[in-house]
């Protein structure tokens, strides 16, 4: 069974389980603003001529899971739009996809729509590189390491994984934080620096210049010359 059928049938389960029915592909009460969303992503995907999100899996105010149908199945297999809502309002989505040609309009549409960034080109130029790294080099993983609170801009995180989960599929996902409530509309968004910051090795060796012999106290020492001192006067007592 591929990933999205599997993950379809667990949130089922798990909806069953907690006595909540599925919302058989409609908006509920509480999911307006995720629901204004799509619908303003779907207008910049019709500008661009791609697919538009035209599935949705379940809905509800506290999370949603959409697809573009692939044509596949009535659970689309290629990719996932994941979004996370607290209080009627997005705090973030993560678009996964295995049809790669799916991840350059989509993604730009997505980020388009939250950051309220109106240059679709220069967004297609910083999706772009994502993209083309994962084609190029098809064996080769990458990962930003997100930071998920919430900002006053929208801020931008990729991931892929070949393989991802031994079924010989490779899957490459953009996850974007949302702005909070309060800075929707102001504009803005930023994508950060993969980090390439090397924490040094203490070994307590001198020669690479990374000992550093004081810790405010909060290291343990440990000393296996006996105390006192054998030939002090102190021992000398001792003995007494």
């Amino acid at each position: 069974m591929r990933r999205g059928g599997f993950l379809s049938i667990l949130l089922v389960l798990m909806l069953l389980w907690t006595g909540v029915a599925p919302a058989a592909g409609a908006w509920p009460e509480g999911t307006e603003t995720a629901e204004g969303f799509v619908a303003q992503v779907n207008q910049l995907l019709a500008q661009m001529n791609a697919p538009q999100i035209d599935t949705i899996i379940a809905a509800y105010p506290t999370f949603a899971t959409l697809a573009v149908q692939d044509g596949t199945s009535d659970v689309p297999e290629t990719n996932q739009i994941a979004m996370a809502l607290s209080g009627g309002y997005i705090q973030n989505l993560t678009f996964s996809v295995s049809d790669l040609d799916l991840f350059l309009p989509i993604s730009v549409a997505l980020i388009s729509a939250c950051s309220g960034e109106e240059d679709l080109a220069l967004l297609e130029k910083e999706v772009q590189t994502y993209l083309k790294r994962a084609r190029e080099h098809p064996d080769q993983s990458f990962e930003d390491r997100v930071i998920w609170d919430q900002g006053d801009q929208a801020r931008v995180y990729y991931a892929y994984v070949p393989n991802q989960y031994m079924d010989g599929t490779n899957w490459l996902t953009m996850t974007l934080i949302f702005p909070r409530p309060q800075e929707m509309g102001l504009g803005g968004v930023v994508t950060p620096a993969p980090e390439n910051r090397r924490d040094p090795i203490y070994d307590v060796q001198d020669s690479e210049g990374d000992y550093t012999p004081y810790d405010e106290g909060t290291h343990l020492e440990i000393f296996l010359t006996p105390t006192p001192e054998p030939d002090s006067a102190a021992a000398e007592e001792f003995r007494k």
